[in-house]
């Protein structure tokens, strides 16, 4: 909190992967999510989900469902359940992860949705993730994500300087029938149901020195 606008930003490094992850502040707090991320490509134990839910307010009941039933989430003891439901007061988290090693842990919580009581905020991502074409694409990606409520129909992406096969735009749906449009085209690259998701191409970008996609 603060007397002025402010913004906070996590940064985090390993030997080979960083990243930074700037908070949304108070449009970040919300009740209905999507979760996102990397459909991780290789499983390995190099490879994994997490997201993270923190409580803004006392005796929040949160609940996340629209899974995989078989993703395992790491721990002591092991996850399995079907769906997840736990309570938070003010500042405490939750943190769910799973290694990359069987086939629903690769993209398993993609899409999932998670509700809540009362105010919450959402951290997701993977450390380490990969949507490339061979075992050595990897890198650290995470985001405080939006809530529903704040979630929009036109978005700009911007093409990044990492490996072609890993810079890809990722969609999910919530509402039924959500038709994705790219570059202003009248036929849409895919129809999405709520927790659908919809990976773009690398060739997907367009335009010169700056490369972009319109969604």
């Amino acid at each position: 909190q603060a007397t002025a606008p402010i913004f906070c930003n996590a940064r985090y490094r390993s030997a080979w992967q960083a990243e930074a992850l700037t908070s949304k502040g108070q449009k970040a707090q919300g009740q209905i999510f999507r979760l996102g991320g990397m459909p991780i490509t290789y499983q390995g134990n190099l490879r994994s989900f997490v997201f993270g839910i923190m409580a803004t307010e006392d005796n929040v009941q949160v609940q996340i469902t629209n899974y995989d039933n078989a993703v395992v989430f790491a721990g002591t003891p092991t996850v399995t359940s079907d769906f997840l439901t736990f309570t938070l007061n003010e500042g405490e988290c939750r943190v769910y992860s799973a290694y990359a090693n069987s086939e629903a842990n690769l993209a398993g919580v993609l899409g999932a949705l998670i509700q809540s009581s009362g105010n919450v905020v959402v951290n997701v991502g993977n450390w380490c993730g990969s949507v490339g074409t061979t075992s050595s694409n990897q890198d650290i990606g995470a985001d405080q994500i939006v809530p529903v409520p704040f979630l929009g129909t036109d978005h700009i992406l911007v093409e990044g300087i990492g490996d072609p096969s890993q810079e890809r735009g990722f969609v999910v749906a919530h509402h039924p029938n959500t038709e994705v449009y790219l570059n202003g085209s009248a036929t849409p690259a895919a129809t999405l149901q709520p927790g659908d998701w919809f990976m773009t191409q690398n060739s997907d970008y367009t335009g010169t020195p700056h490369s972009n996609l319109f969604l």
